[in-house]
């Protein structure tokens, strides 16, 4: 995706550029909306990315290789609020969702545990 590429040179301009043409396109393809996010969150332009952000999130909620992204847009364009319910949203779907080893998401001194695998095994 030149997006992508455009991105990983340091080119964010024309990144955001690429991406804006595809979001406007395919504005239910959640990747879209997350790299887009994370355009606007280099850029420092916090507010535009927690917007990015949440829309990819709603689209793609239990995509949790994305959710600490997420929280760190919702951060620092001090959404705190707005923080706090996706936060406990994804401890919710967190206890839900399993994944071959696990996982663990932790902002500050919090975490959000993603169950083993194995863990379904114990139940049986």
């Amino acid at each position: 995706m030149l997006s992508q590429y455009a991105f990983e040179e340091g080119n964010l301009n024309s990144a955001e550029n690429f991406l804006s043409y595809a979001v406007s396109n395919f504005p239910e393809f959640a990747d879209l909306h997350f790299m887009m996010g994370r355009i606007k969150f280099e850029k420092k332009e916090y507010s535009d990315s927690v917007n990015f952000y949440i829309r990819g999130y709603e689209l793609d909620p239990l995509n949790f290789f994305k959710w600490t992204e997420v929280l760190l847009s919702l951060s620092y364009a001090g959404k705190n609020d707005l923080f706090k319910r996706v936060w406990a949203e994804m401890n919710i779907m967190a206890s839900r969702i399993y994944f071959w080893n696990g996982g663990e998401i932790q902002v500050a001194d919090q975490k959000i545990i993603i169950n083993p695998v194995s863990k379904i095994i114990e139940m049986l």
